[in-house]
């Protein structure tokens, strides 16, 4: 016979631990009903904090998560109602819905629940923010790609040209890599920065990861002065520009090359020289238009990494040059 206080008891347990699950547990958790709207939720959850409940409760998934790609998990979680079958760590990549600037990616699990509300089935998705995991990955696989990928060869034109490969689009979404002219024909380098007016060639352009690495290369140029590119050539300094509308940026005699950069869709850049032991090679522009994200200080740290590869292939190229020469 089964004691009915020790009953009472343990059903009283177990909805101690269900409630602290939707209320202090860090994995976001909401319970779907079959039409996939959500019943409840965890209101810790990271991206629904200071939403109401009344912006929640009712809706389907796909409008709770705005931002994020849910077109599989419909049809994934509507498979697990028909089916059964679970669905464990399934990632999503967006972007946050109270923070539409940030970067968010989430690991989603999906299980049936038996009588989930009012008799019915429906299904529970526990999601949890990788973000920060996947952004680690990310940054390493783009590091083992320049290792393995860049200054494969004795010419500095190609390896400008594998630098832009590497960067587009794990890590922007156009890229210009400029060397100075007299590096490309394999004349000594000169110690100490660069100066104004400094005869560059745009040995690489890449807009896009569909596009030639070699359209619009070759041009023989000079970059306004006093803007972030000349800058960062003459203190070897990388220029982090969060945002191209920022005052300051650009000196206003200089401005209709910001207007110019914006129509194109740039919103964000990175100038990053090309330096080794006591010269400047070089600048990298790194350029965001396709995703909103602005550049961060652990982007321009990344680039940082990836250029000084690259700027070890072109100096050991150019010396190569002119032992040939």
């Amino acid at each position: 016979m089964v004691d009915a206080d020790a009953y009472l008891g343990t059903r009283a347990s177990d909805s101690a631990v269900l409630e602290a699950l939707f209320t202090q547990a860090p994995l976001g958790l909401f319970l779907l009903d079959d039409q996939l709207r959500v019943h409840r939720y965890n209101t810790s959850t990271r991206g629904l904090r200071g939403i109401t409940a009344e912006q929640v409760i009712g809706r389907t998934f796909e409008e709770v998560s705005s931002g994020l790609d849910t077109t599989e998990l419909g049809v994934l979680a509507r498979e697990t109602l028909r089916t059964g079958e679970s669905v464990l760590r399934h990632t999503v990549k967006g972007t946050s819905a109270t923070r539409p600037d940030e970067d968010l990616t989430v690991s989603v699990s999906i299980f049936q629940v038996d009588d989930a509300v009012d008799g019915h089935p429906g299904v529970l998705m526990a999601v949890e923010d990788v973000t920060e995991r996947e952004a680690a990955r990310a940054r390493l696989d783009l590091l083992y790609d320049t290792r393995r990928t860049v200054g494969t060869t004795l010419d500095a034109t190609t390896t400008a040209r594998e630098l832009a490969g590497v960067l587009v689009p794990a890590l922007a979404d156009a890229v210009t890599v400029h060397i100075l002219d007299a590096v490309l024909r394999g004349e000594p380098r000169r110690r100490g920065p660069v100066g104004a007016g400094e005869p560059l060639r745009r040995a690489a352009f890449l807009n896009g990861p569909d596009t030639h690495a070699d359209e619009r290369d070759t041009i023989l140029e000079t970059l306004p002065v006093a803007t972030p590119f000349t800058r960062s050539l003459e203190d070897a300094t990388p220029r982090l520009v969060s945002r191209l509308d920022a005052e300051g940026v650009w000196p206003p005699e200089l401005s209709e090359h910001a207007h110019v950069l914006a129509s194109a869709g740039v919103h964000s850049l990175m100038a990053v020289p090309l330096v080794v032991p006591d010269a400047v090679l070089g600048v990298v522009t790194l350029y965001r238009s396709e995703r909103p994200q602005p550049y961060r200080q652990q982007d321009l740290d990344l680039a940082v990494q990836v250029a000084s590869r690259a700027a070890l292939g072109i100096d050991h190229a150019s010396s190569y040059t002119r032992e040939r020469n």
